[in-house]
């Protein structure tokens, strides 16, 4: 069966569109390519080829398929945004058309304002502390960001959803967990998630324009939100954990890439939820 490029791009949109992360992993987009390549004979003799040519026709849409590799090395797969005209306007444009609960669940509504200033303010945080972030520091940023006034006013709002009353800050809070851009960092005593990393979505579409976040050197990524830095606190650079074990491999006097300071044996660099990397 032949296609055109314009419905292939279509095809692959509307997969993407229909995962509840917007998010592939690489071998599982690499098995979608073969599929288009296969069965509905599009030309193309690499990934890259196949991505170049569906961007051509997603460009006038204002989206493109990019990737992103996280610091546990896994590479994903996502629709960009690729508006210019405003960042702030994109980023905001796309929290609100993305996330929300499904469409006739108790509670359902769309994201205010508040929410979407609440929402940078978090991403933010992260880009400035580099570290996973718990609920008492997400209510801290609530009030640095709305104002403490605004934030009592904010925290006050309640929502019953499926017979629970939700704040309204934690209703939001909810919704972006969900919506994958935050996703679980570790357990805490009794076996919960208690503190949250930005996920695959948040680099794709709200740090995909952001010069504030740190690019690994090894990667050339634009993903370092935890990572290692080396020992030498005057070093600049930050690195995948999974990247700079990899150089190590391939490099095992243990010199940071950037400064050559020497790194330990065991431990590694500084780590991106050290508290000497909080912003208090």
């Amino acid at each position: 069966m032949s296609v055109g490029w314009a419905v292939a791009s279509g095809i692959i949109t509307q997969r993407f569109l229909a995962l509840q992360d917007k998010c592939m992993l690489d071998a599982e987009f690499q098995d979608l390519v073969n599929d288009l390549q296969e069965n509905f004979d599009v030309e193309g003799d690499s990934v890259a080829d196949v991505v170049k040519e569906i961007n051509d026709r997603l460009t006038p849409l204002g989206l493109r398929l990019d990737h992103v590799r996280l610091d546990s090395g896994d590479v994903i797969w996502g629709l960009k945004l690729t508006s210019k005209e405003d960042g702030q306007k994109m980023r905001q444009a796309a929290l609100l058309d993305h996330a929300q609960l499904e469409v006739g669940k108790p509670g359902n509504r769309m994201l205010t304002v508040e929410d979407v200033k609440f929402y940078k303010g978090v991403c933010d945080r992260f880009v400035k502390d580099r570290s996973a972030l718990d609920d008492k520091a997400l209510e801290e940023v609530a009030e640095s960001v709305l104002g403490a006034g605004d934030a009592r006013k904010y925290t006050k709002k309640e929502h019953v959803c499926c017979g629970h009353t939700y704040s309204d800050m934690d209703f939001a809070l909810d919704t972006l967990k969900k919506n994958g851009w935050l996703v679980p960092a570790d357990l805490d005593a009794s076996g919960r998630f208690d503190h949250f990393l930005p996920g695959p979505r948040t680099y794709l579409e709200i740090f995909s324009d952001d010069d504030s976040v740190s690019d690994c050197p090894l990667c050339e990524q634009k993903t370092v939100i935890g990572g290692e830095s080396c020992p030498n606190g005057q070093c600049p650079q930050w690195f995948h954990t999974q990247c700079i074990q990899e150089y190590f491999q391939q490099y095992p006097d243990r010199s940071c890439p950037s400064c050559r300071v020497k790194w330990p044996e065991e431990g590694g660099g500084r780590h991106g939820d050290d508290d000497d990397m909080m912003g208090s």
